[in-house]
């Protein structure tokens, strides 16, 4: 399923969380999430930005396949997700399958939600904080980020790796294993 997402970098997260709660959005959620990143052994999937991911929050545990079908554009991304009920046996079945763990990552997310719509403050280790808006519909994201008051010009639609590299020229990540706080 593709992606519609928007991310609007360098923000103050007390400002945006004052006008998330404003517009009547409710926090769902303030966590450490804790990520392992697969790919390939010759890490043939890199180059062109496919990957698992195992995403543990302290209360549960998604598996996701990600591949990035586009560069630096809105809705570039395809992902499946879901929750499994064990990290180690996820982990397990992941290897299994041939993939090995390339990075171990942790990030802070505060998660907000308005209907449909999805705001993640996400905070990583080394760059500052980011706002990533996320629904069904580039419309959504567009007009949720109008009402937020962001510049459009200044939306960004690089993944967190990209960004790292790209953006805050932190280079290359794929030499890092464990990126944590």
């Amino acid at each position: 399923m593709r992606e519609f997402e928007a991310h609007f970098l360098e923000i103050d997260v007390v400002e945006t969380e004052k006008k998330l709660a404003a517009l009547g959005a409710v926090k769902i959620s303030d966590s450490l999430l804790k990520e392992i990143i697969f790919d390939k052994p010759d890490r043939s999937w890199n180059p062109i930005q496919k990957r698992v991911r195992i995403r543990a929050d302290g209360k549960k545990v998604d598996l996701a396949y990600k591949e990035q079908i586009a560069y630096n554009t809105m809705g570039g991304t395809e992902e499946y997700e879901f929750e499994v009920s064990d990290l180690d046996a996820a982990k397990a079945f992941v290897e299994k399958l041939g993939l090995i763990p390339i990075r171990e990552q942790e990030k802070k997310r505060i998660r907000y939600k308005l209907g449909d719509m999805v705001f993640d403050i996400d905070s990583w280790p080394k760059i500052p904080p980011y706002l990533e808006i996320e629904s069904d519909s580039e419309i959504k994201v567009k007009a949720a980020a109008e009402k937020l008051g962001l510049d459009w010009s200044k939306a960004c639609f690089l993944d967190a790796k990209q960004i790292y590299e790209d953006v805050y020229n932190i280079k290359p990540l794929d030499d890092v294993y464990l990126l944590t706080f």
